[in-house]
């Protein structure tokens, strides 16, 4: 788990028994107050290999795949990687950048040299952790703002259930194997 309460599962285990609630006043300008549960600083940056994806949105994806990686390896090993897959949730998906890159494209017709449609679309996590772990079962990242966690879990059971991936749980993953 990675979120406004921890960058870890055990972080975030400790906020939740301490009755921490993990929200903040949110780091985007907008026209009113906001609450926001924003990932805890400092986020480590991607690896080398991946700098030309380094967003935040990835870093932080990288960041909580830390502590999925053995298992994710454990089950590619154990099944191939075919019979690996990922269901992801994103509630944002770097959209703070893609609206600022589509902003000064329409004053300018250009787009930002920092803006990487490559690192900034939704789909960017799941292509950055399959291209790493080497995983070839279906990837799919979902992004329907603050569902997009339940609606990981129902379509990684409709996978499950399809027999295109198989599972096993961890302490702190839903691994995907028999």
């Amino acid at each position: 788990a990675c979120n406004g309460l921890g960058k870890t599962t055990a972080e975030v285990i400790e906020s939740l028994r301490a009755g921490r609630h993990g929200l903040q006043p949110c780091p985007l300008t907008v026209p009113f107050e906001m609450m926001c549960g924003v990932v805890p600083e400092p986020v480590p940056a991607l690896p080398d290999r991946h700098a030309r994806l380094s967003v935040r949105q990835l870093e932080i994806g990288w960041l909580a795949y830390q502590e999925i990686a053995a298992a994710v390896a454990e089950a590619i090993e154990r099944f191939g990687p075919q019979r690996v897959g990922a269901v992801l949730g994103t509630s944002t998906g770097g959209i703070a950048h893609t609206e600022q890159a589509y902003f000064e494209w329409r004053e300018s017709s250009t787009l930002p040299p920092r803006y990487n449609l490559h690192a900034h679309s939704f789909h960017a996590i799941g292509r950055l952790l399959r291209s790493e772990a080497g995983w070839r079962g279906p990837t799919y990242v979902v992004s329907t703002a603050c569902s997009s966690s339940a609606k990981v879990f129902s379509s990684a059971r409709r996978l499950l259930r399809s027999g295109r991936c198989r599972r096993r749980a961890d302490e702190n993953t839903l691994a995907l194997e028999e």
